[in-house]
């Protein structure tokens, strides 16, 4: 079974589905095909062929074996229809009979689709297979399958009359095989090289095949089939299987046995009689099917023999072309480079007579033609030149290292020649060809180059900084004296050119070796780009390191370094920017120390202000009551203690709140210079509580609030009972205050050995953003025009409860209250002090 190229679930889903729609169609084209095929008043079982099976047969080979599904199920169904209309002895198992005819024919279809996989019908061998399998292998297996399945079902009688009349299954079989599995397999296979014939000649071919074999079989009750012209259908195949080769031969059986298959519905006679003429009718459609076939596949193999024989001539020809224009293009090509390749050519005699010469050569000494070696040498230059003329008369080689040559305008030129015996038809050398190099130039070109090496290294040792050149291989290509002294490195270790030799005397000279290896490596990695940076050496000594490549002709041949000294430069730049960070750094603490300052001035007037609206209130309200008191006397001229009860009341009071915040100030102030002083005790955490709740109930009241302290039992803590107090009492008039007339709630709870009491009130709450900052000295969450208060009672908590080795935090949304959380350490129950001396 072949699967798409696919993954997972959806993959195995496609296969299913197709194979299961593929074996679906194959199914119901088998049941409609065989209902064809026993189509009009039938005798038995006798049909003419079976294109059921050929159909089936071509599928399997097309699409795999994995559809014998199709087979089968067409098959049963085909079976249990026969079964249905046929009468049977009472004791036979229809059922047995149509499962054993599905079965074996099934796999006889399987076993022969398996033999045809790659058989090729447009070759003779390939036919001669296919007629083997599908008209003897095939039918023979399915034939032995059907009698087989009537014995084991308890057909005995059909059976028995099946053994006798063997062809009534198997040519059946043989001819539906040969006949339909042939064009289907030719249909859906892979175009391949097709003659090219016209679609009017391919219409006028299906028409003759068609309107033959309908003449052929025309009307057949009127005139017996054994006796119609069936050789005039033989002309219009001729025509297909020459013309359209083993396809056309195909397709033309096919519409033969379409039109027989017709003519045989309507016959009407004795079985005898039915027989003899379905008898002759398949044998001529098997000899039919089998010569064209086999004409197609030999015409078409020898249409493509033609073709390759075709396709090898123009090959050769085209190689024949191709090599001729191979010389042609060699040879002036070789004309060409004599031409114009800058060297000299010229042929002599065996005297040394010029023959010939190239352009290059005239170009320089004229035209020669005839002159001997005297005439264009210097007396020094002719036995030189001699000597090459008898070595290379000898028929050897010759190549010299220089000869001096007078040039057209008299000048010498410096000429390499070379030469070679030229032999003539006969064999013996009776040419000389030389070709030389002017190197005139060259030499001059040399002198320049060392003059200019010279300036070079002139310049070189007359810079300040160290320069190496570097191959990319890794060799020292040159290098100054400054280098050296840098680095000190010995000159022969330069000399010798090692690139390696040299990093092993720079090594321990380095403080970070890695970085300037890893240097190396990544200009070695990357060689077009430049590099800039500062090297320390351990004896504390600062380099300056630039690189560049080297290009030559615009390929990168190396790499150039240069190094320069700048360990003084280093020094006075690093001292320059101690001395700026110094000023930064003062200048700096001087504008903190002014921004410090005018904060403070500007919490100092704010505090002056405060502490002035807040001890102005209670000195206006006493002056106030003393006026009134003073009023009440002058008016009735006698004290009367009822009337002067109040405001003498009312003014202890408000003489107790400036006492208190006269207090509050002289605690700022030594509380800001020194720490907070505990004296640490045993004590019942619950009963202070209790006792810093008493103490605020006449103030609760004055204001409509309630305050609640939740029951529990004793908790134990070792604390300063007066700063605890003082703590609590001002968390509790905080919440007071800022309740909006809510009760407050006042909880203590022991959690992991800590004692956390929970002042929780409905009022105003608090903003996130000042959940910390009202912790701070001076800060408040409200404006004081307000509120009364310095805006210090939370920030001298803060200091209380963390002295005590606590916290106080606060939790709350505005507008939805707040709640004050005072964690302290607990201790062990023994030696509480008793809350009697705790109020």
């Amino acid at each position: 079974m072949t699967f798409p190229k696919e993954s997972g679930g959806a993959a195995l889903r496609h296969a299913w589905l197709r194979l299961t729609v593929e074996s679906g169609a194959l199914a119901v084209t088998y049941v409609l095909l065989a209902i064809a095929s026993l189509h009009g008043p039938r005798q038995g079982l006798l049909t003419a062929f079976w294109p059921a099976g050929g159909v089936a047969l071509a599928v399997l080979v097309w699409r795999g074996v994995s559809r014998w599904p199709g087979v089968f199920v067409g098959m049963l169904v085909v079976a249990f229809l026969w079964i249905a209309g046929t009468p049977h002895e009472p004791d036979a198992q229809p059922w047995i009979l149509g499962v054993a005819m599905a079965v074996m024919r099934t796999a006889g279809t399987v076993l022969c689709a398996a033999l045809l996989v790659g058989c090729d019908l447009h070759r003779v061998p390939g036919v001669v297979r296919y007629l083997v399998v599908a008209g003897l292998l095939y039918p023979a297996i399915t034939t032995a399958g059907t009698v087989a399945s009537f014995a084991v079902a308890g057909f005995d009688a059909v059976a028995a009359s099946l053994a006798d009349s063997i062809r009534v299954f198997f040519v059946p079989n043989a001819t539906g095989a040969m006949v339909f599995a042939a064009p289907v397999l030719l249909l859906v296979e892979r175009p391949r090289d097709r003659v090219e014939r016209g679609r009017l000649e391919a219409l006028l071919c299906a028409a003759a095949v068609v309107g033959t074999a309908a003449f052929v079989f025309r009307e057949s009750g009127s005139l017996p089939l054994t006796e119609r012209p069936f050789y005039l259908t033989f002309l219009p195949l001729l025509w297909a299987a020459v013309r359209f080769h083993v396809r056309g031969a195909a397709l033309g059986a096919v519409a033969v046995a379409t039109v027989a298959l017709a003519a045989t519905g309507g016959i009407a006679a004795p079985l005898d009689v039915a027989q003899r003429t379905i008898a002759g009718l398949q044998l001529y459609l098997d000899m039919l099917v089998v010569s064209m076939l086999a004409i197609g596949a030999a015409v078409e193999e020898r249409h493509h023999a033609a073709r390759s024989l075709e396709h090898a001539r123009q090959s050769l020809a085209e190689q024949v072309e191709e090599r001729t224009a191979a010389l042609r293009v060699a040879h002036d090509f070789t004309e060409l480079v004599v031409e114009t390749s800058g060297a000299l050519a010229a042929l002599f005699d065996r005297e040394g007579r010029l023959l010939s010469a190239n352009a290059a050569t005239e170009a320089i000494f004229g035209d020669m033609t005839g002159l001997s070696p005297a005439d264009y040498l210097p007396e020094d230059s002719v036995p030189i030149f001699a000597r090459a003329l008898r070595r290379v008369r000898a028929g050897l080689p010759f190549e010299s290292s220089d000869i001096e040559m007078i040039d057209r305008d008299g000048r010498r030129r410096q000429i390499h020649w070379t030469g070679t015996p030229y032999r003539g038809a006969d064999g013996p050398v009776d040419r000389l060809l030389f070709t030389g190099v002017d190197f005139t130039e060259r030499v001059a070109a040399a002198h320049a180059l060392r003059d200019s090496l010279a300036l070079l290294r002139s310049t070189l040792e007359a810079t300040a900084d160290g320069i190496l050149v570097v191959s990319r291989e890794g060799r020292i290509l040159a290098w100054n004296q400054r280098f050296a002294e840098l680095w000190n490195v010995p000159r022969d270790v330069l000399a010798a050119g090692e690139n390696a030799g040299a990093l092993r005397h720079v090594r321990p000279q380095l403080v970070d070796w890695q970085g300037f290896h890893e240097q190396l490596e990544a200009l070695h990695r990357h060689p077009e780009e430049e590099s800039a940076d500062v090297i320390e050496l351990r004896d504390g000594r600062i380099f300056e390191r630039y690189s560049k490549p080297q290009r030559i002709g615009g390929r990168i041949a190396g790499r150039v370094w240069s190094f320069r000294d700048a360990t003084a430069r280093h020094v006075a730049e690093a001292q320059r920017d101690r001395l700026l960070v110094e000023e930064r750094r003062a200048r700096l603490a001087a504008e903190q120390a002014f921004t410090a300052a005018q904060q403070a001035i500007h919490v100092r007037d704010e505090f002056l202000s405060i502490a002035s609206h807040e001890l102005k209130t209670p000195l206006t309200s006493t002056k106030a009551q003393l006026q009134q008191m003073r009023r009440l006397i002058e008016k009735a001229g006698v004290l009367d203690e009822r009337r002067l009860r109040g405001p003498l009341a009312l003014t202890h009071r408000q003489l107790g709140r400036i006492r208190q915040l006269v207090d509050e100030l002289r605690g700022i102030s030594r509380l800001t210079n020194e720490p907070i002083r505990l004296e640490p005790v045993q004590v019942d955490l619950r009963a202070l509580v209790v006792a810093a709740v008493a103490r605020q109930a006449e103030a609760a009241a004055r204001v409509g609030v309630e305050l609640e302290v939740a029951d529990g039992p004793p908790l134990a803590a070792h604390v300063d009972p007066a700063r605890i107090a003082q703590l609590l009492g001002t968390v509790i008039s905080n919440a007071i205050k800022f309740g909006a007339g809510q009760p407050v709630d006042v909880a203590l709870a022991s959690e992991s050995g800590r004692a956390r009491i929970a002042v929780t009130d409905h009022g105003i709450g608090v903003d996130r953003a000042d959940a910390e900052r009202i912790f701070e000295r001076f800060e408040r969450g409200v404006d004081s025009r307000h509120y009364g208060g310095f805006g210090l009672g939370l920030w001298l908590a803060r200091r209380i409860a963390e002295s005590s080795g606590g916290t106080i935090a606060v939790e709350s949304r505005p507008g939805a209250g707040a709640t004050f959380v005072i964690e302290l350490p607990v201790a062990p129950g023994a030696g509480i002090l008793p809350s009697e001396e705790l109020t």
